[in-house]
């Protein structure tokens, strides 16, 4: 009888552990980041145990006999250990925008938004000449009025017709006002993102939207949208650096197994938590950071001359409540306003003037 006729075929059951085998191996992989303590030791227990298991199954457990038994089992083996680099080059592989950039980008109607990844930034809009997730074009034959915040400033779900910046160049036409808000910055953003565009646009007036919801909160953390941020502490009355995750966070942002993950908002807030341990700054190290960025965001108005206006811009639903006092005390309104009115910056409310207006509404 011929060795053709002798080999016995793979069991089915051994096709479907080496599956598993190097899907365990892949997972390592995916998961394996340097600087996170879980991410550090357990993937590469993953990987190397898969592998051997991968490698067992191929070449001790029950390999044919017979020279075409062989040839068979050596051409099986060489495309399961393809698959196998394949698999694991893949989830090396930085991938495009992470699914939150992802959201951003699709969030303006009838308008250009490029938000790409930035070292500095976390994200920020790219376009040469141009500033904000609209990617307004500098004129630099007019006065510029420069408009600074989040999704809120934005105009999130708006057309370039609808958002605060066209309607108030629509009311001042001698100026060009530029929205340069970006969807989901905080105040450390704002400060960094002013810092880079100021020399060229040279604004004669700045206006910074700040979002009594969420800025407060996110400032004083390195992550938001699933993306890392800037962290900064104060020391010695300067802003510093103080991110300890945020390449754990991007690593896994970019991660095959993690990327639909990303497309849930509280599903990736606490895989990073539970994963890359970002740091998250105790109440009185936020507020000396806030005050030191409200300082710094003067400091730049200052070269141009330019006294930068703050606007507290309140969550929607303060608006329309009847015991307006108890979501200004649990909310973040009253601190971002202390702060302000404590650094003596020049800042707006328009909370009052809009709740009396709806109470006085049919």
């Amino acid at each position: 009888m011929s060795d053709a006729v002798k080999a016995p075929p793979w069991p089915k059951s051994r096709w479907i552990k080496l599956a598993g085998a190097l899907a365990i191996a892949a997972l390592g992989v995916d998961l394996f980041h340097p600087r996170s303590r879980f991410l550090r030791f357990g993937p590469p227990i993953l990987i190397v145990g898969g592998l051997i298991w991968a490698a067992w199954l191929l070449f001790l457990a029950g390999a044919p006999e017979g020279a075409a038994a062989q040839r068979r089992f050596k051409s099986a083996a060489a495309t399961v250990l393809l698959a196998l680099l394949v698999i694991l080059g893949a989830t090396l592989i930085r991938l495009g925008p992470t699914p939150a950039l992802q959201q951003m980008n699709a969030s303006i109607n009838g308008g250009v938004s490029a938000q790409s990844e930035d070292a500095e930034l976390g994200w920020a809009p790219q376009g040469k000449g141009r500033v904000g997730q609209r990617l307004d074009l500098i004129d630099p034959g007019r006065d510029h009025i420069l408009l600074m915040g989040d999704s809120i400033v934005f105009g999130q779900g708006l057309t370039p017709d609808e958002h605060v910046g066209h309607k108030l160049e629509e009311r001042m036409p001698r100026w060009q006002v530029l929205n340069a808000a970006v969807s989901g910055y905080s105040i450390d953003q704002y400060y960094l993102y002013l810092k880079r565009i100021i020399d060229e646009v040279k604004p004669k007036a700045i206006v910074v939207g700040v979002f009594t919801g969420n800025d407060y909160q996110i400032t004083g953390r390195e992550f938001s949208w699933g993306t890392s941020k800037p962290l900064f502490m104060v020391e010695n009355g300067e802003l510093v650096r103080a991110n300890e995750g945020a390449s754990c966070i991007d690593d896994l942002s970019h991660s095959l197994l993690f990327r639909s993950i990303w497309r849930s908002r509280d599903m990736a807030m606490g895989t990073i938590n539970a994963l890359c341990a970002p740091r998250e700054l105790r109440r009185g190290e936020a507020e000396a950071v806030i005050a030191r960025l409200f300082q710094g965001i003067d400091e730049l108005g200052a070269r141009y001359g330019v006294k930068p206006l703050f606007m507290l811009l309140p969550v929607r639903d303060e608006y329309n409540i009847f015991d307006r006092e108890r979501f200004l005390y649990t909310g973040k309104y009253r601190d971002l306003r202390r702060l302000l009115a404590l650094g003596k910056h020049d800042f707006y409310e328009p909370l009052p003037a809009i709740a009396r207006a709806t109470k006085e509404s049919p």
